[in-house]
């Protein structure tokens, strides 16, 4: 039997619907979330219906009421089965000679009422009121440590009059937070371990693209409250869960507390983890079928706001390793045309932090200020602020240092192999850009010296090519042209006599070989030592000595960099010449091309298991309390499988509930 306490009075006439009054637990891959809802709706007759009928007339349809639904348990007690509230405005009334009737449909209080339907609701995060304008905590105020990617040095903090939201950041954390209590009154609880202290996303944060503009000073003045308020762009859950989906593969977890709410947001793999829960035996129809729509073709990665320019440091336009728009296929065969959209509105890119870092008071567009930068920093909680991390995951060489690499499209593409079902593919041609040449003459020819006291760097001129498939090297002008944006790898082999004539001292020299960088017209970009040999010749007079020294580099380059070898001698005033043979190689590339897999494609969740099954208010109470984890179910005369939750709908007032469940093949 049922009973219905609408704002505190018990309803004497049971309304038509309970016998088929259900709750669902429901995992909802789109919105990436596992909730509860209850969808069958009551309608009311008499007493029922006067109470709603009085109450709407007196306010209207603006309106809601609070709503318990209870149910005899095993000892014979009343025990709630639903809390939630009634809106006035989802109530469908009959008036007329068949009598009076109010049909309700209800909404559970803390996902559909509370977050579903305010979730697009914008807030400013700094403003501490929700919707309702009630009284809640606004999102902390933190302050982000920029770095000069060239250097690697960070910019101190400047405070003071006129500076007092200069640096201003957001936790990730704080800002959710916040937002679930914007939206939400304040009455449901977050959690998230993921985004919280000591999880793997502690360290996101926001700001927008005014602020690292005036971080280093240059601008001549600070960041004013005013000024802050103006360009910080207010900001909805929806829009922020997205970005973040989009870059970290997040889920969500709604349910109770006791009685209390709450939101849940960890990474995906929270949701889908490898404890049983209780044993389903003996199911005597199972249907399986495979759930096509969670199948994809392709991959969308990177950022909208990029920027490619060359006096940045980051090679933007390389594949795979950083954050440019790009399309990747998923090798399968099953012919869907679904794509994973993870392109990201919000700033990632490296070279667009920079370019606002280094060129705010310059020419660093002022379009960005109001767009949001996500930035990975390591917290320094005692100090309120976020360092953002630096590293050069291309070449290891450094500087420059880089921003992000946590959110460049490998790594996201990383954090979703488990979203998508089959191996990420980047397909280039086939083309081999190696190649290998050496020189065939002395360089200069004999008796000739160079002196490093006049002429300190040579070119390696390495005439005679040995190997080059792509037409790569030039070896009139000895350069090797960069066919596309990646990463190198340079051999280098001199031989060079040097030589002490005076022999009045001891000469130390520094000798490197080194491989220099320039544009399509030789203006210098970079130089990338490959060895460096120190030595040192007594004081005797035409005293010479011939050395040998090889090793390899990497380095980046972008698409029609030019690519030469040198030779350079350092130190006390010394002659040297170049011996044959010298030998210059490009030995290995990286730009993205290949198969990208690190995981196994069974573990996807992808097949399907429908049935009914009797089960108990018992156990549902249990499986509510706890609904992640693997549901192993026996089919008779057939095996057991082991599958996630899609979809419970638990019949309070019939003999069976009805099962979708989600299996991996991995489990089964």
């Amino acid at each position: 039997m049922v009973k219905v306490v609408i704002n505190g009075t018990e309803i004497i006439e049971t309304p038509d619907g309970w016998q088929d009054f259900t709750t669902t637990l429901r995992m909802d891959r789109e919105f990436k979330a596992l909730f509860e809802i209850t969808e069958v709706p009551l309608t009311f007759f008499f007493d029922g219906y006067q109470l709603l009928k009085s109450a709407y007339d007196a306010n209207g349809y603006c309106y809601s009421l609070p709503v318990s639904i209870l149910r005899l348990n095993k000892d014979n007690q009343y025990v709630s089965i639903y809390e939630g509230l009634l809106f006035f405005k989802n109530i469908e009334w009959t008036e007329g000679v068949e009598g009076f009737a109010a049909k309700c449909t209800f909404t559970d209080n803390s996902f559909f009422a509370k977050i579903r339907n305010n979730k697009d609701l914008k807030a400013k995060i700094f403003v501490p009121k929700s919707k309702s304008g009630l009284t809640i905590p606004q999102a902390d105020y933190w302050r982000m440590t920029f770095f000069n990617p060239t250097t690697g040095t960070y910019y101190s903090h400047i405070t003071g009059v006129g500076y007092e939201r200069q640096d201003t950041a957001f936790r990730v954390y704080d800002v959710l937070k916040f937002l679930v209590a914007f939206m939400t009154d304040g009455t449901v609880e977050f959690i998230s371990d993921y985004f919280n202290t000591g999880g793997k996303g502690e360290g996101a944060m926001i700001t927008c693209g005014l602020i690292p503009r005036f971080t280093s000073g240059a601008i001549g003045t600070g960041v004013t409250q005013e000024l802050f308020e103006q360009n910080f762009p207010d900001l909805s859950f929806s829009d922020v869960f997205k970005e973040l989906d989009k870059s970290h593969n997040i889920g969500v977890q709604i349910g109770l507390n006791g009685a209390a709410p709450f939101i849940r947001i960890e990474d995906n793999a929270f949701l889908f983890p490898d404890t049983e829960l209780q044993t389903l035996p003996n199911v005597e129809t199972l249907k399986r079928t495979v759930a096509t729509e969670y199948l994809y073709s392709k991959v969308i990665l990177g950022s909208e706001c990029t920027t490619d320019e060359t006096f940045l440091s980051f090679p933007e336009t390389i594949r795979f390793l950083g954050f440019q728009t790009e399309e990747y296929v998923i090798v399968q065969d099953c012919n869907t045309d679904r794509v994973l959209d993870l392109k990201n509105e919000w700033i990632l890119s490296s070279n667009t932090i920079e370019d606002l870092v280094l060129n705010g008071a310059t020419t660093a567009p002022t379009i960005y200020d109001s767009t949001i930068i996500l930035i990975n920093t390591v917290l320094d909680y005692g100090n309120i602020w976020g360092d953002a991390v630096q590293s050069n995951w291309l070449t290891n060489i450094v500087p420059p240092y880089y921003y992000n690499e946590f959110y460049n499209n490998a790594n996201k593409a990383q954090r979703y192999l488990g979203g998508v079902p089959a191996n990420i593919a980047a397909y280039l041609s086939a083309t081999d850009d190696t190649f290998e040449a050496e020189s065939t003459q002395s360089d200069p020819a004999f008796p000739l010296y160079y002196d490093n006291g006049t002429d300190p760097e040579r070119l390696i001129k390495c005439d005679n090519e040995i190997s080059d498939p792509s037409g790569n090297y030039n070896n009139g002008s000895f350069y090797y042209d960069i066919p596309t944006t990646g990463v190198y790898t340079f051999f280098g082999l001199s031989k060079f006599e040097l030589l002490n004539f005076a022999g009045s001292t001891v000469l130390d020299n520094q000798v490197t070989v080194f491989v220099r960088r320039t544009n399509s017209s030789n203006v210098l970009i970079s130089e990338t030592p490959i060895v460096t040999l120190t030595t040192q010749l007594p004081a005797i007079a035409n005293y010479s000595q011939i050395f040998s020294i090889s090793g390899t580099a990497a380095l980046v380059g972008n698409s029609t960099d030019r690519i030469y070898l040198y030779i350079k001698v350092e130190g006390d005033l010394v002659n040297y010449r170049i011996y044959p043979i010298n030998k210059y190689g490009c030995v290995a590339t990286s730009n993205g091309g290949g198969v990208y897999q690190e995981y196994d494609p069974k573990e996807y969740p992808i097949v399907r298991n429908a049935f009914n099954y009797p089960m108990s208010f018992t156990d549902f109470i249990v499986l509510r309390a706890q609904p992640l984890g693997l549901i192993p179910f026996g089919v008779k005369d057939s095996k057991t499988y082991f599958a996630w939750i899609e979809e419970v709908k638990f019949k309070h007032f019939q003999d069976e509930s009805s099962f979708t469940l989600i299996s991996n093949e991995k489990n089964n």
